[in-house]
């Protein structure tokens, strides 16, 4: 079993490095992202079960790298989406 385990967490280490040096947290927030396109934070907070703050934090490294893209909503600026 902890083979199995190590070879998942080898393989997630390498798709980070493939993914602009990501961490297992921000490469499940890309999938995310990219299985549901364009999405609100509150939804992600939701699927991964992570308090805002928590996330806010790992978007905001996403942003800086260039993985994602942060805009507020049209309708209503207090929601804030992301996108691929």
């Amino acid at each position: 079993m902890s083979g199995l385990v190590r070879a998942i967490k080898n393989e997630t280490d390498n798709c980070g490095k493939l993914c602009g040096g990501a961490n297992e947290k921000e490469l499940y927030v890309i999938v995310y992202i990219g299985e549901n396109k364009n999405v609100k934070m509150t939804e992600i907070a939701d699927h991964l079960e992570s308090p805002m703050s928590t996330l806010t934090s790992i978007v905001d490294k996403l942003v800086d790298k260039g993985l994602i893209i942060r805009d507020h909503s049209a309708e209503d600026r207090r929601v804030v989406n992301v996108s691929l």
